[in-house]
């Protein structure tokens, strides 16, 4: 085979390969981009805001668990400012310009930091959820370990 005839076959692969590669390419580059990241966090935010407004509503953080309370609502509040923000922000990128430019400002590393912050939040609601359990359960009397003192109330926890 001429010369010409390995140029050519090595151009068509070339070609072949670019093609190959570009999809997978454009992909994991548009995936990494400020509106993109944005969704897939606020999405994680709303499943967590409605988590943690249920738990307060079934009563998990007790009085005597104050201060957890009182700093799981001022992180929400923490959050919920950053993400309206953030929304801003990305809701202001109207071309893929303007998109490239948020990225290329670190726009989609302030998202990814929001989103740890979102994970952090909803990791410390099953935490002190967990925490709220194992006291119920501990303050609950077992039917096997009855005395006096606390057979009225296993005849009230069956009873009610």
């Amino acid at each position: 085979m001429s010369d010409l005839g390995y140029n050519l076959w090595g151009a068509i692969a070339g070609a072949i390969g670019t093609i190959a590669v570009l999809p997978p390419l454009l992909w994991w580059f548009l995936g990494r981009m400020p509106t993109a990241k944005f969704h897939k966090v606020e999405t994680l935010y709303r499943e967590t805001e409605s988590l943690h407004k249920s738990e307060v509503e079934n009563g998990v953080f007790s009085p005597d668990d104050e201060a957890t309370f009182l700093r799981l609502q001022t992180l929400s509040g923490s959050l919920n400012g950053r993400m309206r923000t953030m929304r801003d922000k990305v809701f202001h990128l109207y071309t893929w310009k303007d998109e490239f430019r948020g990225w290329w400002a670190g726009l989609s590393g302030k998202i990814q930091c929001i989103s740890d912050d979102v994970r952090k939040f909803r990791a410390e609601i099953a935490e002190s959820a967990k925490r709220h359990s194992e006291m119920a359960q501990e303050d609950e009397p077992s039917e096997g370990n009855l005395t006096e003192s606390n057979t009225s109330q296993v005849i009230r926890v069956h009873s009610g």
